[in-house]
């Protein structure tokens, strides 16, 4: 299984705090199958690149049943070694 992540303004160009939100997308790779997510920060919340990841690999998921979930969450957290998971 393969994750990548990729942490971005949504327009790098815009001086608004609203457009210039921070975005994390997440794409999940199988053998068979990719699975994409994103989490979008809302302007007034501190930009946290770990909570991005989780909420963004938490949306590609989504669609998985409980099993698949779990299983991908493990590889998640032994290949990434997240503290406090």
């Amino acid at each position: 299984m393969r994750f990548r992540f990729v942490h971005t303004r949504i327009d790098p160009e815009a001086e608004e705090s609203y457009d210039n939100r921070r975005i994390t997308l997440c794409v999940v790779e199988d053998e068979n199958r990719t699975f994409v997510g994103q989490a979008i920060c809302n302007p007034k919340d501190q930009y946290n690149k770990s909570i991005g990841r989780k909420v963004s690999l938490t949306d590609a998921i989504s669609g998985l049943d409980k099993q698949a979930r779990t299983s991908v969450w493990k590889e998640y957290l032994t290949k990434f070694k997240v503290p406090n998971a």
